[in-house]
């Protein structure tokens, strides 16, 4: 009996592949559990459509993060912070800040995405690293000035 698969099952295969399985493992097992359903002509053809669907949504989402690139290369934040005798800060620039001061700009990203290994404590400029879903590498120049 030919079935679809609705999950990965790592003696079978993926989800969504279709295999060929005696009709007692089936019927006793794979359907019982929702981890296979019948590959009927419907099924597969519902298969086919969500294929699209999703390789749809996921160059509408490519082509999102691929503007989000473009615009934070084009990007500059200030930030002001004092700075004491020896030149160290008595605050810092931390990823939150530059994700708040992105949200400020129209730009929504997690504070994951910003990749800041140590907050900054002395005035400079400094390019920090945006990492974006699907691989997506962007960065935003940062500017700490002093008060």
């Amino acid at each position: 009996m030919k079935v679809l698969l609705l999950q990965d099952i790592t003696t079978l295969g993926k989800k969504n592949d279709v295999k060929d399985v005696s009709d007692g493992y089936a019927r006793n097992f794979l359907f019982p559990r929702n981890l296979a359903k019948p590959a009927t002509e419907a099924a597969l053809k519902n298969l086919v459509q969500q294929k699209v669907r999703e390789e749809h949504e996921k160059s509408e989402e490519y082509q999102k993060y691929k503007a989000l690139v473009d615009k934070l290369k084009s990007l500059t934040l200030s930030f002001r912070v004092r700075i004491g005798e020896k030149g160290r800060a008595y605050g810092s620039v931390t990823a939150v800040k530059i994700r708040d001061a992105l949200k400020k700009q129209g730009i929504e990203v997690n504070k994951e995405w910003v990749l800041l290994e140590e907050p900054i404590k002395t005035a400079e400029e400094k390019v920090v690293r945006i990492k974006l879903p699907q691989e997506f590498k962007g960065g935003v120049k940062i500017i700490v000035e002093a008060e």
